[in-house]
């Protein structure tokens, strides 16, 4: 029995660790469209973003992620990152718009 109250905890433990890992992700964007870790800093931007429950708020993310993606855009260095730095903007850009028209009209200023 202890055993198996140890293993729920390490296992509880582990999954708490995993989710504060996605959420500092997803705070301090460490990683540009290239890096191994990107995917799984998109992966915690995009839950969170989900998460939202106001549509003005999660427009006003949106357009935080899409401002991430231009200032990557902006820092690319090499040629051969350029279009998938652009592909990645122009989904976060997408994703914005989405949410923008989501809001009400009489919010979207």
């Amino acid at each position: 029995m202890k055993k198996l109250l140890a293993l729920f905890a390490v296992l509880n433990l582990l999954v708490v660790a995993v989710l504060a890992s996605l959420i500092f992700l997803a705070e301090t964007y460490p990683y540009q469209p290239g890096d191994r870790l990107y995917k799984v800093q998109t992966l915690a931007e995009r839950g969170r973003l989900h998460l939202i429950p106001d549509d003005t708020r999660q427009a006003k993310f949106a357009i935080q992620l899409a401002e991430r993606r231009l200032v990557d855009l902006a820092q690319v260095e090499g040629e051969d990152q350029i279009e998938t730095v652009a592909a990645a903007f122009d989904q976060a850009l997408s994703e914005s718009v989405e949410h923008i028209q989501s809001v009400p009209d009489a919010q979207q200023g």
